[in-house]
């Protein structure tokens, strides 16, 4: 077990073969999206975007955050309203962008993992023709659900090798939203019984 675990974190910095042949360790494209993501909500976050604020913040007005405030007083340059919808735009086009790269690293793999369950939460959404309450329906929201306990269940697996990892832990409540594992909720209540006297 040991040794398994020490090959996935040795692959977060370079495939396992191009060690093994003393080759210079390739960057994984989708990890240096996953930097740039995550760069991307920290200037959202700056400017005040209300998704991204804490319990500190939550209660502030935009022109609270210095940012914001910056933005506004030049004379010259774009808006803060204007910047916001640019990051936005932007971090929607990194998104995109990692759908089409190869993930090669632990830190890329669980961005395309936090990605894939930000998507398959909005495949019933977007299907306007079927009605609520069809059979069809039932299938793809039953299809849903299990799409994101498979991806919770290995996001799970794997979060704890990057633990450490900034960029994902800012990624991971914007694309993907760990309050509603499923699996993790259903564990917690059987633990929870166990400890009732029967």
């Amino acid at each position: 077990m040991t040794a398994t675990a020490r090959l996935v974190i040795d692959r977060t910095k370079a495939s396992p073969r191009a060690v093994q042949q003393g080759q210079t360790p390739t960057p994984c494209p989708v990890a240096d999206l996953a930097a740039e993501a995550a760069g991307i909500l920290r200037a959202m976050k700056a400017l005040g975007h209300t998704e991204l604020r804490d319990a500190d913040t939550r209660d502030l007005e935009a022109t609270d955050f210095p940012l914001y405030r910056e933005f506004e007083a030049s004379l010259e340059g774009p808006s803060a309203e204007y910047v916001g919808k640019s990051l936005f735009t932007r971090l929607y086009a990194v998104k995109k962008t990692a759908t089409h790269r190869r993930a090669t690293s632990l830190k890329g793999a669980l961005f395309q993992l936090y990605l894939s369950g930000n998507l398959a939460g909005y495949v019933s959404g977007s299907l306007v023709e079927t009605k609520d309450n069809s059979r069809d329906m039932k299938t793809i929201l039953e299809t849903e659900e299990t799409c994101e306990r498979l991806l919770h269940s290995a996001i799970a697996a794997l979060q704890p090798l990057v633990a450490d990892d900034e960029d994902l832990a800012i990624i991971r409540p914007w694309f993907f939203d760990p309050g509603s594992d499923a699996n993790r909720i259903t564990d917690l209540a059987i633990e929870r019984a166990c400890a009732w006297p029967v």
